[in-house]
């Protein structure tokens, strides 16, 4: 299994006191209501997992952290009750973030505004706001989740964070010299995110795509021009020869063990004769697996993140700015998949050098997006939200999709280097607590909304 697809199981601790609760069987039934009213948010198998515990003294504190090998990580504090807001805080000691889930406040069904009204009628109200601003005061990280969806937008970051600090990136090649602006050091990944940066020579795939045989690379160069509409000046030959780039990359990914790569495509160019943009694409449409180009380490964490998320979509685009609120992206390395569906697709030279196989995908129009970029030597993330619309055809690389940004955002102030990562959706709540679990400043403004494309 990748790590990307490892699951969270994260402690939801129930305070109630028996003041308020004289039936323990009710009080029980409470707080299996409250993992019902969040697990209603639930979206799959790779969804974190909502731990229900009753916390109704110190006994059963004591004999939950007994239970529980690890004392850190994030937990969610829901008050079922008044007069428990010392139990919270000895239950926050060692944290490293409680999210104070406010059930008091549930909507939806009849059964979660009964739940509600049980709730606020038992004075849980004031024990979560004194146990928030005790918490502030003393500098621990906590988070004031109104809704369910917020609560499940904090688990979803905390879930990327932990999947993140296991995962491998196999960076092959140099960052290309251009690409100024994007960490080179593989200390400083681990450092920040807890993940392996393993970086190869070039020449380690370069003599892998040679060893590749036409049969090997069949399969995957069938895939690319059966769907395609069009070979635009190449043949199925040239497609084969960038499959077994493809190729070897994948054998290099399963000898190590890793979840992505960063690639120094244009060194790869004038050895093997073609590119690696089918490849790129080819891994960012696989499920726990992604491609970053031209080197650029930033970049391809950037994915790693959106994908720990739970975004299926990734694509590492050029921006060129119009304004503060418009821009276009461009790249030659646009996955085919998106929004459920494979988009309509071409086949040309890479833009650039006029040699090998680049796609040219025609992403979906009128959608929400997300732009993102992790830069500032792994430091800050920038966070951009707009929606996609057609453009006139540009004389740049292949994919090309303008970006209308939402009111009080600005492209030029979220700059962090030379590429972009876009995927679709709104995914601002779960990147700013992804933010904010791995202590990074945010660099954008946008409205949280729910994850849809």
């Amino acid at each position: 299994m990748s790590m990307i697809d490892r699951v969270s199981r994260v402690p939801v601790l129930c305070f109630g006191s028996p003041v308020y609760w004289e039936r323990e069987e009710a009080l029980r039934a409470a707080c299996r209501e409250v993992v019902s009213w969040l697990s209603a948010e639930e979206e799959g198998r790779s969804s974190p997992r909502p731990e229900a515990v009753l916390i109704r003294e110190e006994s059963d504190l004591l004999r939950w952290r007994a239970e529980r090998s690890r004392r850190d990580g994030m937990v969610i504090f829901v008050a079922l009750s008044g007069g428990v807001q010392p139990l919270m805080l000895k239950a926050a000691e060692g944290r490293d973030h409680v999210v104070l889930a406010h059930a008091y406040l549930a909507q939806g069904s009849e059964r979660f505004r009964s739940l509600a009204g049980e709730l606020m009628h038992r004075n849980a109200h004031p024990a979560s706001t004194d146990v928030y601003a005790c918490l502030r005061r003393q500098r621990q990280g906590v988070t004031w989740a109104s809704s369910a969806s917020e609560v499940w937008d904090a688990m979803i970051g905390w879930q990327a964070r932990e999947r993140m600090r296991g995962a491998r990136i196999v960076m092959i090649g140099e960052t290309e010299p251009w690409v100024i602006n994007s960490c080179r050091s593989p200390e400083r990944a681990r450092g920040v995110f807890g993940c392996d940066v393993v970086p190869l020579p070039l020449e380690v795939l370069l003599d892998r795509a040679r060893s590749v045989t036409d049969e090997q690379a069949r399969e995957h160069a069938d895939d690319w021009v059966g769907g395609a509409q069009g070979l635009v000046q190449l043949d199925q030959a040239d497609v084969l020869a960038a499959s077994r780039v493809y190729c070897a990359m994948d054998a290099i990914l399963a000898e190590h063990g890793a979840d992505g790569l960063s690639i120094a495509c244009f060194s790869l160019i004038g050895a093997l004769d073609t590119t690696s943009c089918l490849a790129v694409s080819t891994f960012n449409d696989r499920h726990g697996r992604l491609a970053a180009c031209e080197g650029d380490l930033d970049a391809a964490l950037t994915m790693l993140m959106l994908k720990a998320l739970g975004a299926t979509f990734v694509w590492v685009a050029n921006p060129i700015i119009h304004g503060a609120r418009t821009l276009d992206l461009v790249h030659c390395t646009a996955p085919r998949c998106a929004c459920g569906g494979q988009q309509p697709y071409r086949l040309l030279r890479h833009h650039e050098s006029g040699r090998g196989v680049a796609p040219e995908v025609a992403l979906p129009t009128g959608r929400s997006v997300t732009l993102s970029r992790l830069g500032d030597d792994l430091s800050r993330v920038a966070l951009l939200e707009g929606r996609t619309h057609a453009v006139d055809h540009l004389p740049a690389c292949h994919t090309q999709l303008r970006i209308e940004l939402d009111a009080g955002q600005d492209a030029i102030e979220a700059l962090l280097g030379t590429h972009l990562v876009m995927t679709y959706g709104s995914w601002a709540g779960r990147i700013e607590h992804f933010a904010r679990f791995a202590g990074l400043e945010t660099v954008g403004s946008v409205s949280v909304s729910d994850v849809s494309c």
